[in-house]
Parts: structure tokens; C-alpha cells; sequence
């Protein structure tokens, strides 16, 4: 129980801060989504990043190969789980029609 509150409490002594925002994000979640191919991630990088999160939540993005690296950071755990739910809702949705549509 005492290695739980210590580390409970070192998580909120140390946040992290983003420059662009004036707020403080205290909690994260980093996923990694490998795709058949570079252009896939490409593509799908560029649709999931249109929408920004708004708010408590922010999600950045980087791509390297075919591999899309998520990272969603918030101030309020349900915030983030909702961020997380939603992500996936719309990876979901981006990677059916990159199946439907893709020419390659």
C-alpha cells in the first residue's frame, strides 16, 4: 500500500507542462499502431489529426515507418479514458475505410 502512495505522490509532484497550453497534464497514455505500410500511417496520421482534443485533453502524433505513435495526456483520468475510447473509435473508423478505399 505505502509503494502505491509513494508513487501516487511522485506522479503528482512531477507533471508534465506543454508551452502551448496553460495547462497541466498529469496523466498519459501513449499508444503505438503499426500499419501494413508507411502510406497507410501516413494517410491515417493525417485524418486522426484533423480534429484536436479540446480542453483538459491533448493528443499529439508522430510517424515513423509505418508506425503511428499516440500520445494523450490529461489533467483528469476520465478525461483521458474518454480521450482513449474515442480514439480508438475513430482509428477504427479510419483504418475501414483505408481497407475500402486503398488503391495500393
Amino acid at each position: 500500500m505505502s509503494e502505491l502512495m509513494s508513487a501516487k505522490a511522485e506522479a503528482q509532484s512531477s507533471p508534465t507542462s506543454r508551452c502551448n497550453a496553460q495547462q497541466t497534464f498529469y496523466m498519459s497514455c501513449k499508444i503505438d499502431v503499426a500499419l501494413p505500410t508507411a502510406n497507410q500511417a501516413k494517410y491515417a496520421t493525417m485524418v486522426l489529426s484533423v480534429d484536436q482534443e479540446v480542453g483538459k485533453v491533448h493528443r499529439s502524433y508522430e510517424t515513423t515507418g509505418n508506425v503511428i505513435h499516440i500520445t494523450l495526456e490529461s489533467t483528469e483520468a476520465k478525461m483521458l479514458r474518454v480521450a482513449v475510447s474515442s480514439f480508438y473509435d475513430y482509428l477504427a473508423l479510419a483504418l475501414r475505410c483505408n481497407q475500402e478505399f486503398d488503391e495500393g
